[in-house]
This record gives C-alpha cells, structure tokens and sequence, in this order.
C-alpha cells in the first residue's frame, strides 16, 4: 500500500474506534445526487463508511467487526423501511399494479422499487420504456420490458447517439424482472438499449412452452431473448418477431447481465455464443448450481453457514472460455448468516475470474463489502438484503465495465472507462442515475410540500474504493492483456496506468 493511502486508512481508523453498532440506525442523508455524506444519530460518521480496523480471529475485536459488517449488511433497507417516502410509493405502486399486464404478486404484495417504476417515475422523463411480449417456439411467452434513451437528445442524461449497445438481463431463480427496474433503468441512462426477461414457470407473467426444452428452462429463455433483442426486419425470431425497437440497436456490441441463477446462465451464454461480447455478473453461484441444471459440489455454499456464493466456469471447459467478465459477489448469503470466527480463504469466490485471467482473457471481480446474496433483486417491504451503498457500487462498476467493453473502439473512451474501473476513490459518473429508495429527509419533504421529495438515494461519489471492497475476499482486475492488473484492489500501491492502453 501506497505511504499515502496508508496515511489516508490510519487516520480512518482511528476515526472508527469511537463508533458503536449504534450508529447503524437510519439517518437523514445530505443533497439528493451529491456525494454521500457519511451520517448517525448526533452527526456520527457511519461506521459502514470509515476503514474497516484490522482484527485477529477470535478477538473481541474480530468479533465486533464481524457483527457490525453483518449489521452494515441491512443499513440500506433500514433505510428505505422506514421512509415515509418509500411507503407512500410502494402503497401508490400497489394501487396501480392490478392494471398491468404481465406482472405477479408474491403473498399479496407487489415487487420492485416503487420509486423506480417506470410508467410513472421513468418513462419518458428519464428515458424510453415498453412492455413486451416474445413468442418461442411451442407456444411459450416470455414476458419482457425494453428501456433505452430518451429519443430527444437535450434530454439524455448521456450524449451518445443510436444505435446503442444491447443488454440482455436476466433475474435470478425464483426470480422477477420488477426487482431489476434499477439495473435496466441506470444502463438504458447511460446509453444502452436493455431487455429485461422473466423466466417461463417462475412468478411472474411469462408462459412456459406446451413441450419442454431439452436445456434449463433459464438458459432457452435467454437465448430466445437475445434472438429478440438483435432482431431486425429481414431477421425476425424463430417465431416471427421483430424487435420494435431494432433500429436503436447495435447489434455488433451486446452484453449480458444477471443475478444468481440469472447470473450463472447470462455468463455461460456469453461464453458460447458468439453474438456476446462481454458479461457481468452479479453475486453468481456455480457451486449451487450450474447452467446446465446440475448441482454443484457445493451446495452449501448459499446457506447461511457457507460463506455466500462461489463462482466457477463449470461446466465450460478452459478452451470454451473466450469472454470478458465482470463479477461482483458479496460477503454473506443473507443478514441471517452465521458469524464469521476465522478469516475466509480470500479467494473462496474468484475462481471464475482466476480461470480467465490464466486465458489472458479480460476480466474484474469486485467482492464488495458486507454486501448480500440479493443486494441487487428490490424487492418489497420488510426486506433486509441491502447494504447502504451496494446498488450504487454495483452500478458504478457495471456502466464503467459495459463502457470499457463495447464503447472502447474510441481508445480516451476506453482508458477514461479503465481509469473508473481502477480508481482508488469512487468518481460521481454513475451517481445521477441513481433515483431509488434510499433515506428519507423530513426538511426536504417539508420544503417541497411532498412526502415524496424527502427521498434522498444513496451514492458512492467520494467514497474510498478500498473502504467499499471487502476485507475477507479478494477483487482484482486483468485488462489489456495484464497491461493493466491488479490481484488485490484493497492494497495497490496507487492509479493503475490506463494511458498504457492507448
């Protein structure tokens, strides 16, 4: 570690020791799209902000950082529960949800962000949205939801002109496409044409085909998807179809995106198809099951006493692999996960990202820390799967990875990408697309006269990388042919050089 960031982490650590577990109680948070500003009862910092302090297994000091980075695994949907903000929202989305089509109930309740739904808070303000409906083969339906740019361009958030690179993403097992509102929503701002799938026989709208597929039914929907989104006039689907949105496309630059079960079919599609030009995975877990259908080795690996998801290429073989990939993966499973008494082996979670680096095949993975199993599916109330800063991290590596990736023939463009993908402080670009439920600021709402107004997203602007990255596993990064490389993100020794790229 550089004299300067060591410099930097003491005076964070010194900082930490007055906290408590206390702090985690929800709080105002400062200007809604600014760099977060750490905040507690009483103007504390966040303990989920500062430096982790360094701890010896079977210390009460280990022990109480275990318990407060477990606690940090909730503060987020501390946040959001108890926002009026939020509430009002969701009670607004459950209102209107009876008049969409294609869309499912768990329990009685609707799913997703409230303050993310797009025909309210989105479309056409942000960017452009549709729902649709893809035919596959037997009389299957998947149902589907299309985002991307603003068609006017003084009021794109991003500069970039059609076509567009593609985004294909799928949801994890048991899964919904609503809870990925954020995902589609961020990336469509940002400059990309997005389909976003449910998975015939899970919850929601899409009807499995009357003959089953001879593969998962995840990865048949995700190829059928694809087909979809590059189709075009004079290349309609298997069953005819043709993309309304086709002519927004650039069907020569195309990624996938997917969580879990999604996560683990979306990366091995890219792989072995070749119409895919990078992957990003979230919070994937081969060692449960892989994309075949078969259970892994390990299927404890996503309970509570495993030690959260491991990503693996399996069932590729090392010559199959031939895609990028971006992997984030978090530190536990869920908040009820037992807690940590001894150091993990740091690379319990790379060995997808290890197998390409020894191809000399692009790759990044970024375990973030304290972050959950579903830190990314929004769901409904009463959840505790999110952290404070997860989303807006996760976003902030996945617009930099797909910029790197499919935006990169413009080389500045590629090294400025590079440059956020190895930054040792989190720069605001992906901060103005965040929008979601975040903490709740009564002197907004009461300035504004609307309760709505008083929510305030969370962002990574400013924020230590270090500080966000977890302090069991590893993240690392090989780009440009290990030009650009990095094994362990949390101890380099300064900027990575972009400029090498060029």
């Amino acid at each position: 570690m550089s004299t300067r960031r060591r410099a930097q982490r003491g005076a964070r650590l010194s900082a930490v020791t007055a906290l408590t577990l206390l702090i985690l109680i929800p709080a105002a948070a400062g200007t809604a799209g600014a760099a977060p500003r750490a905040s507690g009862p009483a103007g504390d910092a966040d303990v989920c902000t500062v430096a982790a302090p360094d701890a010896v297994p079977g210390t009460p000091a280990w022990t109480e950082r275990e318990l407060t980075n477990l606690q940090c695994s909730s503060q987020g949907s501390k946040d959001y529960n108890a926002s009026p903000a939020y509430q009002k929202a969701f009670a607004d989305l459950q209102a209107a949800w009876s008049g969409d089509e294609g869309r499912a109930v768990i329990s009685g309740l609707v799913v997703g962000d409230p303050l993310r739904y797009p025909p309210v808070y989105w479309d056409d303000k942000r960017g452009q949205y549709e729902h649709v409906w893809i035919d596959i083969p037997n009389r299957g339906r998947i149902s589907a939801e299309i985002f991307a740019p603003l068609a006017d361009p003084s009021k794109r958030l991003k500069a970039d002109r059609p076509p567009y690179p593609a985004v294909l993403i799928e949801h994890g097992g048991r899964g919904l496409k609503e809870p990925h509102w954020q995902d589609a929503e961020v990336l469509a701002e940002a400059g990309y044409v997005v389909l976003s799938i449910d998975v015939p026989g899970g919850a929601g709208g899409s009807i499995s085909p009357t003959v089953a597929p001879a593969e998962p039914m995840a990865l048949h929907a995700a190829r059928h998807a694809l087909d979809y989104l590059l189709s075009a006039p004079g290349k309609p689907t298997a069953t005819g179809q043709v993309n309304p949105w086709h002519a927004l496309v650039d069907e020569r630059k195309v990624a996938t995106l997917g969580q879990s079960l999604g996560a683990i079919t979306t990366s091995y599609l890219a792989q072995v198809d070749p119409r895919v030009d990078t992957a990003v995975a979230y919070d994937s877990c081969e060692y449960r099951l892989d994309a075949l259908g078969n259970t892994g080795p390990d299927p404890t690996s996503n309970t509570n006493t495993g030690g959260g998801c491991r990503t693996s290429p399996r069932p590729l073989l090392p010559e199959q692999l031939r895609t990028p990939r971006l992997a984030i993966q978090a530190d536990y499973y869920n908040s009820n996960d037992v807690p940590r008494t001894q150091a993990p082996d740091p690379h319990h979670k790379d060995e997808y990202h290890r197998a390409l680096v020894a191809k000399d095949i692009e790759s990044m993975h970024v375990s973030l820390r304290a972050g959950q199993h579903n830190e990314t599916a929004f769901a409904r109330p009463g959840n505790t799967n999110q952290t404070r800063y997860g989303l807006a991290a996760h976003h902030y590596y996945t617009i930099a990875w797909l910029d790197y990736q499919l935006k990169g023939d413009r080389p500045r463009q590629k090294v400025d990408a590079c440059r956020r993908l190895t930054a040792e402080v989190f720069d605001k670009s992906a901060d103005v697309y965040e929008i979601g439920s975040g903490s709740f600021d009564p002197a907004r709402a009461e300035k504004a006269g609307d309760v709505l107004a008083g929510n305030v997203p969370w962002t990574v602007g400013g924020l230590p990388v270090d500080d966000r990255l977890s302090f069991y596993f590893a993240s690392g990064y090989h780009l440009g042919n290990g030009t650009v490389r990095n094994d362990d993100m949390r101890n380099d020794d300064g900027a990575a050089n972009c400029a090498k790229l060029l």
